[in-house]
């Protein structure tokens, strides 16, 4: 009997050892999805407001990392872009990209991304993007360039993780960042934890 208990303990550890590395791997596999997709998003949406991407390629690549519900026209209203696009073709694109680098020089793009934070229901992520514009004139102001900061509400639809919603808010580069929007949880700064350049991706 006392055989019995022993293994039948041992089984039970053993179950409840192999349980918990499965839901460790589980939420690592999750978590790096959810990064990988805000990083998916920044890197579409930075090259789209920089002239790489038509409206149409744009579009097909964000497809499949939203909610279904989520309104086509949101996507459009992310874009920093000085002029509407959504109906240039590749060449145009790029006859404007020269244009505006022979002018202006290129814009020095750098974002950063949140760890993952949570409510129980959603799941969230920040990001932060310097944008530097040589061309901008100095000034008393300070002004080189802008910072757009987002928050990213992930939620379960059908077994995926999808992008339910995008918060975003731009700020001319001379704002202390503690007075910006979207960059807290709970009330507290949050914890950017990697970095890269999106135009080079």
């Amino acid at each position: 009997m006392k055989k019995i208990s022993i293994i039948l303990m041992i089984f039970v550890l053993s179950t409840l050892l192999f349980t918990a590395c499965n839901t460790e791997s589980t939420d690592t596999k999750t978590d790096d999805y959810i990064i990988n997709t805000v990083k998916k998003v920044e890197i579409l949406d930075h090259k789209f407001s920089n002239y790489f991407l038509t409206y149409e390629e744009y579009l097909k690549g964000l497809k499949d990392l939203f909610v279904n519900a989520f309104d086509e026209n949101k996507h459009y209203e992310r874009k920093y872009a000085e002029i509407d696009i959504r109906n240039f073709t590749d060449e145009q694109l790029k006859n404007i990209r020269e244009k505006y680098i022979k002018e202006n020089k290129e814009d020095k793009v750098e974002v950063e991304i949140s760890k993952i934070y949570s409510d129980g229901k959603y799941k969230y992520v920040f990001t932060k993007a310097n944008i530097i514009q040589p061309y901008m004139p100095k000034n008393k102001e300070n002004i080189t360039g802008i910072v757009i900061t987002r928050k990213y509400a992930f939620v379960k639809e059908n077994n995926d993780w999808k992008i339910q919603y995008i918060d975003q808010a731009l700020y001319s580069n001379n704002i202390p960042f503690e007075k910006m929007e979207y960059n807290k949880f709970n009330n507290k700064l949050v914890q950017y934890i990697t970095k890269f350049d999106p135009l080079e991706n």
